[in-house]
């Protein structure tokens, strides 16, 4: 378990909630971000859920605008761990 959220992590959490995917997901997901934060295999499948359209009430434009706010974080993270590399 990390001990303490980055910024980055604690913003894909809020994320992860509103995405239209199923309960079950966003659990596991959740659970995956407190335990072990945010990781790259868990980002791109976060990617990958986000291109696919789910049920009847699939929202083209809200998938796409979740897509970029997740590639913003994504891109944030990246760029702090590598600055805490050094």
């Amino acid at each position: 378990m990390t001990s303490r959220l980055s910024a980055e992590e604690r913003e894909l959490l809020k994320l992860i909630e509103r995405l239209p995917v199923a309960p079950e997901k966003k659990n596991q997901w959740t659970q995956n971000v407190n335990e072990n934060g945010l990781t790259e295999g868990l980002a791109e499948e976060l990617r990958k859920a986000l291109l696919v359209a789910e049920g009847e009430k699939d929202n083209p434009l809200l998938r796409r605008r979740y897509t970029s706010q997740l590639l913003q974080i994504v891109q944030r993270w990246r760029l702090s761990r590598q600055t805490n590399k050094r």
